[in-house]
């Protein structure tokens, strides 16, 4: 509590002596006249004096005392006050009480800087308070004036106090959004409902807002100012456009989807699920009071919705239903949507259909059985083909072997019947030998040369054959006349082996190289004769059928093996039974290839027993 002042602290200097003074001169006085003065005139007059004096001394006492007690209080009173209004947020005390003197205007003083303190403590609560308001508070004056904004609408506005003070509406919103609310804030309509508006921060970003005005009305119901709201609608909207973003997407899937009822019941269907379904309008789907009535095959799902028992917990899985009497498979997802409070608001019901995908799995798993096959058939041929390169490799390997033996054979064929018409022609020469025996020598150097010219026609045909460089002369032949110069080539190996050699005339013509097909003959005749055994028989056989022409060549010699009936016609390959010793240069069969191949003919062999040959010709029964 405040303590009471004294009652004289605060008179003029000088006033309370002199008070004093007075009232003891005054009881002199009197004293005095009532001692040695008689009652009369002069003691009158003396104590008439004194009072007056004492009058004088006790009015100017008591005016130095009123002014020291109550004017100069007032006045100062006064000054605090004009400097209270002045600086209203200030908190220093307005007065101090101990300084007031005991009474009524120590009270009244008291009772001041109270209600001053409560209006201070007031308006700190009501600054407080508003800006504790997360929505943006404006007030602005009877002229449109801001004089006080709380924190929130600092914030929202990227703007201090003093930025906003004593400016207009303009300074919020962007010039557009002025012209909208133009006639609302200049004709003061506060009384309609609040609106969708923009403010426009510092920084020009632009802000929507929910805007709502009011007058602010005192005791006397006068409007003192203007009361402005807005309400940060940036969130909102964004999740305004989100939703709208989720509608939209949800409504242009081209996934089928619904929305159920915690129990089931349809209450949304987008466009592609009544596209799926075949419904026109969304209300046919409403109708529907179950989910396993619309959708075949939930029918365990409907149950755990009506039970509760579904939880939280997605179904998936596959249904079947017949559309347009196809059956059509949809891949259906069930999704509980929970809530804030861990309840389900709803159900999402999404079905794909994955008809295609099936019969694309079904073709995909044929397509990969017949691709096993065909992986399973080509590694067989792949197996085959390596197999067959082995056998070609082996096949090389035995041909270079054979092409090194053929290189030994032909400088050993080329060497002995040159070195033999060479010692015999220089026996001729240089001896003198008599007529006999000159014709003997003569013989054998004319067979060697023969022999010596076979070899290297041989070479020469075959290198002409694999260069391309061979030219055929075609013309039309008689077969018989063909056959009869062969035989006549190789007759003296007939002769000579006793073997016997069976020819039917067929009377057949061909359009052949005549010459060519001679040496072909006389390849496989002279073949014959080297295998066939002494006193032997060789047989020549000619089929006419429809538009070829077969000639066969059977010898009683050892024959050809199962595994080389191919081989055979491969240069430099020489097929020696194991009691022959007969040697050559393994190109004679190799040459028939070709030359055969060159008519478009086709020459095989076949396996015993004995060497069985067989050539076919292009001809035609009218040639």
């Amino acid at each position: 509590m405040n303590k009471p002042r004294p009652f004289f602290q605060g008179m003029p200097r000088g006033a309370l002596p002199l008070f004093f003074a007075s009232l003891v001169l005054t009881f002199i006085f009197a004293w005095l006249g009532l001692r040695w003065l008689r009652p009369g005139p002069a003691f009158f007059w003396v104590l008439g004096g004194a009072l007056v004096f004492f009058s004088l001394l006790l009015g100017g006492g008591l005016y130095g005392l009123f002014s020291a007690q109550v004017l100069s209080p007032l006045q100062k009173l006064f000054e605090e006050n004009q400097s209270y209004l002045e600086n209203l947020s200030g908190n220093t005390p307005l007065v101090e009480s101990e300084n007031l003197p005991q009474g009524m205007l120590a009270d009244l003083i008291q009772s001041r800087d109270h209600f001053f303190q409560e209006i201070h403590r007031y308006r700190d609560q009501q600054d407080r308070l508003i800006n504790s308001i997360q929505e943006a508070i404006i007030l602005f004056d009877l002229h449109g004036r801001i004089f006080k904004v709380n924190f929130a609408a600092s914030m929202l506005l990227s703007r201090s106090f003093a930025e906003l003070y004593h400016q207009g509406i303009e300074i919020l919103l962007p010039p557009w959004a002025l012209e909208q609310l133009a006639f609302w804030w200049s004709s003061r309509r506060f009384n309609e409902p609040a609106r969708e508006s923009f403010f426009q921060s510092k920084q020009g970003e632009v802000i929507p807002v929910l805007l709502d005005a009011a007058f602010l009305i005192d005791g006397l119901g006068r409007a003192t100012s203007i009361l402005v709201t807005a309400r940060d609608l940036t969130l909102q909207k964004r999740q305004e456009e989100r939703i709208r973003l989720l509608s939209e997407v949800v409504r242009q899937s081209p996934l089928a989807m619904m929305l159920c009822s915690p129990k089931g019941k349809p209450e949304y269907a987008n466009p592609a699920f009544l596209r799926q379904y075949g419904f026109q309008t969304e209300e046919e789907v409403l109708e529907f009071k179950k989910l396993d009535q619309l959708v075949p095959g939930l029918g365990s799902v409907q149950e755990k919705l009506e039970a509760g028992a579904l939880g939280a917990m997605n179904w998936q899985g596959e249904v079947l239903r017949h559309k347009q009497e196809l059956p059509c498979w949809e891949q259906v997802r069930v999704s509980p949507l929970i809530n804030q409070m861990g309840q389900i608001r709803q159900i999402l019901v999404s079905l794909a259909d994955v008809t295609q995908e099936k019969f694309m799995a079904y073709a995909l798993q044929e397509a990969n059985e017949d691709l096993e096959k065909k992986v399973k058939e080509r590694v067989r041929e792949l197996e085959n083909a390596h197999a067959s390169l082995e056998k070609a490799y082996k096949k090389l390997k035995s041909l270079d072997h054979l092409k090194d033996e053929f290189l030994a054979t032909v400088s050993h064929e080329l060497r002995t019947p040159l070195s033999n018409v060479l010692g015999y022609a220089e026996a001729l020469v240089d001896l003198g030998l008599p007529p006999e025996q000159v014709k003997k020598f003569g013989g054998i150097i004319l067979a060697e040369s023969e022999r010596l010219l076979l070899l290297i026609n041989d070479l020469l045909d075959h290198s002409a054959l694999i260069s391309g460089r061979l030219r055929m002369n075609f013309a039309t032949h008689c077969l018989d006349a063909l056959v009869q110069q062969a035989i006549q080539a190789v007759s003296g190996g007939l002769k000579e082996k006793q073997i016997e050699l069976i020819y039917q005339p067929s009377e057949a013509s061909l359009w052949v190289d005549g010459p060519r097909l001679v040496q072909v003959l006389v390849n496989l005749l002279g073949n014959a004769v080297k295998f066939s055994p002494q006193a032997g028989q060789i047989k020549m056989e000619v089929v006419k059928q429809k538009k070829h022409l077969q000639i066969g060549m059977i010898d009683q010699g050892p024959g050809v093996p199962p595994d080389q009936v191919q081989e055979v016609f491969e240069s430099f390959y020489q097929y020696l039974p194991e009691d022959h010793e007969i040697q050559g240069t393994g190109l004679g069969l190799a040459i028939c290839k070709k030359i055969i191949f060159a008519h478009g003919g086709e020459i095989w062999a076949r396996p015993g027993p004995g060497g069985r040959f067989f050539i076919q010709l292009p001809w035609e029964e009218t040639t």
